[in-house]
């Protein structure tokens, strides 16, 4: 029995997110389509890049056929995607939310516990989780990491796109030499906590551990960041990418 899905097609659906992001911004993939860039062709050539890149482009007159492409390039079975996206739902914070193993299985009953297996595996091998295993159990739980939310909030959350918020905290970055917390953004920007933390996460990847804070026991996945010089060329650089 498949895995069956929240809400149906999540596959088609991350397909056309990215082409929504290859329309907007041809060639360029490293806006808002590169999170699900990165789990369609991990590691590729450049060759391959400009490959993908020309197949795509040559498909804009059958959107159906593109979609149905590059939803098979994904290299993430639809019961896997249905996971994904049923964690990105539930999920509270944004932040390494761990979901159990019973309630997974409580999510997709149908589901024969072999393929549940094989699914979180593969979102595991795709960098979208990080599986717990424990002694008795098929595995004891999975927690997320950014790069789930980087590709599934946007189906999720209508007007929510993680990259697109990291960039827009990547300015204010930019614009100062001071420190930017997280509480300044969300009182900027009237931002829950669930949504500011995987943008913050994305962010954080370009600075140092020295000049982030993250202490326990605060809801906000990075509370403060700081940038030094080689960091604000890099957020420079991803911005740009971003078209910001």
């Amino acid at each position: 029995m498949p895995i069956l899905p929240p809400k149906p097609h999540i596959k088609s659906a991350l397909a056309r997110a990215a082409l929504d992001g290859l329309l907007a911004q041809i060639p360029a993939v490293g806006g808002p389509m590169a999170g699900i860039y990165r789990i369609t062709f991990p590691g590729k050539s450049d060759i391959e890049l400009a490959k993908w890149r020309h197949d795509l482009c040559t498909l804009f007159n059958a959107l159906e056929d593109q979609v149905n492409q590059l939803s098979n390039k994904i290299p993430i079975s639809e019961g896997a995607a249905n996971i994904g996206y049923w964690i990105a739902e539930k999920s509270e914070t944004g932040r390494s939310d761990f979901q159990n193993y019973e309630d997974i299985k409580k999510a997709f009953p149908e589901a024969k516990k072999l393929e549940l297996l094989e699914a979180v595996g593969e979102l595991e091998l795709a960098g979208l989780v990080i599986i717990s295993k424990a002694i008795g159990f098929p595995f004891r739980g999975l927690r997320t990491t950014y790069r789930l939310h980087e590709i599934f909030d946007p189906l999720v959350f209508e007007g929510v796109n993680p990259r697109i918020d990291a960039a827009y905290i990547a300015n204010k970055l930019l614009e100062t030499t001071k420190t930017v917390t997280a509480k300044e953004i969300i009182d900027q920007t009237g931002w829950s906590v669930r949504r500011i933390n995987p943008a913050l996460l994305i962010v954080g990847q370009f600075v140092s551990e020295g000049r982030k804070s993250t202490p326990m026991g605060q809801p906000y996945a990075i509370r403060s960041l700081f940038l030094d010089p080689s960091e604000r060329a890099l957020l420079r650089r991803f911005v740009q990418e971003m078209g910001s």
